[in-house]
């Protein structure tokens, strides 16, 4: 296994996306590894809000359970 170094630049206010890679990241990531020089991912400020977690439509479902008392049971 080879070095990696990681830059994380200053991420400024509080808004943004910061906290979770997102799948684009990810595969930048893997690429990487096989790339035999630096990689660097290019995207400009639209297509950042477009693509980031809070931009796309995700969908979940989930199923709680409760007992006769209100509390959570699993299913």
């Amino acid at each position: 296994m080879t070095a990696s170094r990681v830059v994380m630049r200053d991420t400024g206010g509080g808004f943004g996306q910061k906290a979770v890679p997102q799948r684009e990241e990810m595969c930048v990531m893997l690429a990487a590894r096989k790339m035999p020089g630096p990689l660097k991912w290019i995207e400009d400020r639209q297509e950042n809000l477009i693509a980031a977690g809070q931009g796309r439509h995700e969908h979940g479902d989930a199923r709680i359970a409760f007992d006769e008392d209100g509390r959570c049971s699993p299913t």
